[in-house]
């Protein structure tokens, strides 16, 4: 597990700009064979929040199952309507022995 926060402040021809920038990042391991990862991420100047989750599956050695779920939102935007976007990703990898 891991939490970052960064503070910065921009001074421009034109003004100053000020962001704050909070991230986390979370792992956990079930076995050897599957663990899952999020990643989450909020930009006060941009008014968003990124989310990312990976579920990995080594089901043979070097064949893998990955399941990714990402969602990007907009803070400025009130309610459950603030989804910009969001997708599934399904991967397979498989090894051949040749």
């Amino acid at each position: 597990m891991s939490l970052n926060y960064t503070h910065n402040n921009l001074v421009l021809k034109n003004g100053e700009a000020e962001s704050n920038l909070v991230s986390g990042r979370f792992s956990y391991s079930f076995n050897p064979q599957l663990f899952a990862k999020y990643y989450i991420q909020w930009n006060d100047a941009d008014h968003k929040i990124v989310g990312n989750f990976l579920l990995n599956y080594i089901y043979r050695p070097k064949s893998h199952f990955y399941l990714v779920y990402n969602e990007n939102r907009d803070t400025a935007i009130p309610g459950i309507k603030n989804i910009k976007d969001r997708a599934i990703l399904i991967k397979f990898t498989y090894l051949w022995n040749l």
